[in-house]
């Protein structure tokens, strides 16, 4: 899977895990990327940790 790939799941899991409108998780994903690009890590871990749950799930 390239970057490109993973950017867009990565963005679709926060929106539904915040369930927000994919436009509105992508101004605050890009807002908290502004002010402080540490706290998008955990962020980053946690969807790593559960597509690797996922994909042993299958």
């Amino acid at each position: 899977m390239d970057i490109i790939e993973q950017l867009v799941l990565f963005v679709g899991w926060y929106a539904d895990r915040m369930q927000l409108p994919l436009q509105q998780a992508i101004h605050v994903l890009h807002a908290i990327y502004d002010s402080r690009k540490d706290a998008l890590l955990p962020l980053v871990e946690q969807f790593k940790q559960e597509q690797q749950g996922s994909s042993h799930a299958d």
